[in-house]
């Protein structure tokens, strides 16, 4: 963190916005967008997305390995998993989130970003401001 406790200088990428008010607004505005257009359309998106967690929950199975209880499956990461390739038909469509490099990169993305995040930390502040 800098000295006036903003990480990576957000006061000055936001041109003088105060980065708290633009995540509030943004977050309300994306929770209404969903509350009014997700809800009305959620019988259509349905199935679309039923058929993605049962084919994304078959593929972690067969990749479990066998025990005597049945199929041993780390649970973070198969939830971790499933909910990408889940929302990745909400927000880009059935046919982009079958691209196995598409997901993939999804999955990789937040554990990348909390590691570029470490990284921050520790740079010395002259090179994060």
């Amino acid at each position: 963190m800098t000295d006036d406790g903003k990480m990576f200088g957000f006061k000055h990428t936001l041109n003088g916005f105060n980065h708290n008010e633009v995540a509030g607004v943004k977050s309300r505005l994306l929770g209404r967008l969903i509350q009014v257009q997700g809800l009305g359309n959620l019988p259509k998106i349905f199935p679309y997305l039923n058929k993605r967690v049962q084919r994304s929950l078959d593929e972690q199975v067969a990749l479990g390995k066998n025990g005597p209880d049945g199929v041993n499956l780390p649970v973070a990461s198969t939830i971790r998993i499933v909910t990408s390739r889940v929302m990745a038909v909400l927000f880009f469509g059935e046919q982009t989130s079958r691209d196995p490099v598409f997901t993939d990169a999804l999955i990789r993305h937040p554990q990348e970003m909390v590691k570029c995040m470490a990284a921050f930390q520790i740079m010395p502040g002259f090179l994060s401001s």
